[in-house]
């Protein structure tokens, strides 16, 4: 009932119009019913240059709301992605924006996770900018920030040829929400950059109370990856930069240059100086020394093998698209456990000489970068989900890279086994497990993305940890699988190979996810990506689909379909999408036998009521899975509790609901109420209770062919004056 009435009033808006002359083939919707997803026909005439007008009617949003392109992609296949931030009353919404992708200036598809403001912000601070640095300053209470280093001032200045740059914290007043959309504050976003602790990261100042509402990191922490280098890779070649006397490790063939430093255990960057060679020949003689310095080779080699591979195989012309220069800081700061990306610059610590040796490997330089690739493009917000799915597809970027480069001893999905001197990789993605980490959503070490406020010391609430799933999933994905996972859901996936693997990632982190992006929004998207690439009904679009749900995530490629309800005889289910060679066997829950049946089809029949299912076995090349559907046998099921509020104001009206397994309609009795609209025989109904009366009781059971459900389900609504 609730659909019908909303149908009603959307139908007076022009969003429901192009629906209804079919100019949408597709539609998601979040659990807010605002889209997630919206896919034009091919008779849909929407002209990019309408994007703002088309966003605020597509997503439901008031004049106060607005958007502005942020950034472009064209792609090889003509397309052209457009990222849009999301501003309310003139202030940046963060963490909200929204792509359209266009083809010859018209809109095809767009894609999101909006920030609806559901009530009105009040956007006049109450705090000044200088009061609420004060409350972030004393949240931190650092030892020493970077703007009191006068070295570091003088280097800012330098590197961006201006002479007001500083690194002190220059406020930006915008609107902040949490990750569940449940709150918006007007507040002050602040960067502080600290040095002693060092951390590099955004606070958000409540503008009107003064409280400190979230943190997001600009340094991210990777302290466990790694593999590859001439410490750790034998004799490469590499492009240096020859000056008087002698070469030193700057590139500047690549983009706006590469360029690799000696940090010599100092945190100043500012200090930081060339290594440089007589000759050119960087001997094992002359750098593999105490001081690890070859290690420096290494970082040097990885960067220019990470930036080729972005350039030859996805025509990225670096972290940026824009040639962005690259900077390597070795031997950074003493006996650090640690390799950060921090906006164009890597700071590589040289390993406790326990746990660790120098950090300076390929997959820990191209994990790195691919944090790089994440900020400049997607922007996912680093907490939670879409913090698990950054550090995955760093992860991701890092088995690719170790591909491509083809090292020989690379393990490419074993992360971080040349650098750990324990003797163990520091994560297997193709065994989370054996490090801890989940290999299924809501499986084993799988950690509660809501954790409260995500900080450093809660790991941003398990980034580093649920990112075994996806790591699991490009693994699958890639070099295939079978087995059951913690959901007790078997699977069978064929790889496609890593290079086909890596196409559908890319164009999904780069042409779809945004910044509040889930592990089912990634889900979707990717197998939107491999529809683009390899078409709709291809063979990678099933392996895209079926490695998720091995991962816990989504249903298999493989539906069975047939009724919710088997109530006599002659119920046919059937199996969909089988792949030709694989076999076909049934199997059913006691109270269902079978008539007759086919390679992919049964035909069932009634023995009894109460809950059931039906289990499609299925036998591919891939190896052996089954998939389920849950029917109901019989008469409906006892129905569940109502929903809906157990007081009401005199002459209230709220929505209840209920629901009954196998119930094709639903038969409703009501004392002190009355139902304004009908029908009053659906799952929900709109009920208000008398002014007068002192309380109300609804009753409800389901009802199908076969009979009405065994008992009523009820509820006692009490008149609150």
């Amino acid at each position: 009932m609730k659909k019908l009435i909303l149908a009603l009033i959307l139908s007076l808006i022009p969003v429901i119009t192009f629906s209804q002359n079919k100019l949408v083939e597709r539609i998601i919707l979040s659990k807010d019913s605002v889209p997630e997803y919206i896919e034009f026909t091919d008779k849909a005439d929407i002209n990019i240059s309408d994007a703002n007008t088309i966003l605020k009617k597509y997503l439901k949003l008031t004049n106060y709301n607005n958007f502005t392109l942020s950034k472009e992609l064209e792609d090889e296949y003509g397309y052209v992605h457009g990222r849009y931030d999301h501003f309310y009353k003139g202030l940046k919404v963060e963490f909200s924006n929204y792509i359209l992708h266009s083809k010859n200036e018209h809109i095809t598809s767009m894609n999101g996770r909006i920030l609806t403001i559901k009530t009105e912000v009040n956007v006049n601070p109450s705090i000044s900018a200088k009061i609420a640095l004060n409350y972030a300053l004393s949240y931190y209470n650092s030892e020493q920030y970077i703007w009191e280093i006068p070295e570091m001032e003088d280097w800012i200045k330098k590197e961006k040829q201006d002479s007001s740059a500083t690194y002190f914290p220059k406020e930006q007043l915008i609107i902040w929400s949490n990750i569940d959309n449940t709150q918006y504050r007007l507040a002050y976003k602040f960067d502080i950059y600290s040095q002693k602790p060092l951390f590099h990261e955004y606070i958000y100042i409540d503008a009107h109370s003064g409280k400190v509402l979230d943190t997001e990191p600009i340094m991210i922490n990777s302290a466990v990856i790694g593999t590859a280098q001439t410490r750790y890779s034998g004799t490469v070649n590499l492009t240096t930069d020859s000056h008087t006397g002698g070469y030193s490790l700057r590139d500047p063939s690549r983009g706006n240059g590469l360029e690799t430093y000696d940090m010599n255990t100092s945190t100043i960057i500012s200090t930081a100086i060339d290594f440089n060679d007589a000759n050119n020949n960087w001997t094992a003689a002359e750098w593999n020394n105490s001081q690890k310095d070859n290690a420096a080779l290494d970082a040097h080699y990885a960067l220019q093998k990470t930036y080729d591979y972005f350039s030859n195989i996805h025509n990225r012309k670096s972290y940026d698209n824009n040639y962005g220069r690259v900077r390597c800081y070795v031997h950074y700061d003493y006996h650090w456990n640690n390799a950060r990306w921090d906006g164009g610059k890597i700071l590589l610590g040289d390993g406790d000489g326990y746990l660790l040796d120098p950090l300076t490997s390929l997959d820990i330089i191209a994990h790195e970068f691919g944090h790089g690739i994440s900020k400049s493009t997607c922007q996912l917000h680093y907490e939670g989900f879409s913090g698990a799915l950054d550090e995955g597809l760093s992860d991701i970027w890092a088995a690719c890279i170790e591909s491509y480069a083809a090292i020989p001893g690379n393990q490419i999905w074993r992360m971080g086994e040349n650098v750990s001197l324990s003797g163990f990789p520091l994560r297997y993605m193709d065994v989370p497990k054996l490090g801890n980490l989940p290999d299924t959503y809501l499986g084993t070490y799988w950690l509660n993305p809501n954790c409260g406020t995500p900080s450093l010391y809660n790991d941003y609430c398990g980034v580093h940890t649920n990112m075994g799933v996806i790591n699991y999933w490009f693994y699958l994905l890639s070099q295939g699988g079978s087995n059951t996972n913690d959901l007790n859901n078997s699977y069978a996936v064929c790889g496609i190979g890593i290079d086909a693997a890596a196409k559908i990632v890319y164009r999904m982190e780069t042409a779809y996810l945004t910044s509040n992006s889930t592990f089912f929004d990634a889900k979707n998207y990717s197998i939107q990506a491999a529809k683009d690439i390899y078409g709709t009904n291809s063979n990678q679009v099933r392996q895209t689909t079926n490695a998720w749900y091995a991962v816990g995530v989504g249903s298999s490629y493989n539906t069975i379909t047939g009724p919710d309800a088997v109530c006599g005889s002659g119920h046919t289910f059937i199996v969909n999408n089988v792949p030709s060679g694989t076999t076909v066997t049934w199997t059913y829950s006691s109270n269902l036998y079978a008539h007759y049946g086919g390679s992919n089809f049964v035909v069932l029949a009634s023995n009894g009521d109460g809950a059931g299912w039906v289990r499609a076995h299925l036998n591919s090349t891939c190896g052996q899975y089954t998939i389920q559907k849950d029917v109901n046998v019989g008469r409906p099921a006892t129905p569940e509790s109502i929903i809906g509020p157990t007081e009401l104001p005199g002459g209230g009206c709220a929505w209840f609901e209920v629901n009954s397994l196998g119930a094709t309609e639903y038969v409703w009795n009501y004392y002190n109420f009355d139902c304004p609209v009908g029908p009053e025989n659906e799952r929900e109904i709109y009920l208000c209770l008398y002014p007068n009366a002192g309380s109300g009781i609804i009753y409800v059971y389901g009802k199908n062919q076969c009979g009405t459900s065994t008992s009523y389900s009820s509820l006692y609504v009490t008149n609150d004056y």
